[in-house]
């Protein structure tokens, strides 16, 4: 949870970043309010788990430091 509040708040001061940031998690990743649940899956087909692994091994592909 604390890194979806860290880079919400380091996107505060440019609101058309934020609002894009969301749009982009609710389709490839998670909504905001699912991200810190870890139960929620999103609705998605697969689990919360899963949703994991895809999105770490993305990270790693694209070098994604944060």
């Amino acid at each position: 949870m604390t890194q979806a509040v860290n880079v919400f708040a380091a996107m505060s001061l440019v609101p058309d970043s934020v609002r894009m940031l969301t749009r982009l998690s609710g389709v490839q990743y998670l909504d905001a309010a699912d991200v810190v649940n870890p139960a929620s899956n999103g609705g998605r087909e697969i689990s919360r788990i899963q949703i994991e692994l895809l999105a770490g091994r993305v990270s790693s592909l694209s070098d994604c430091f944060y």
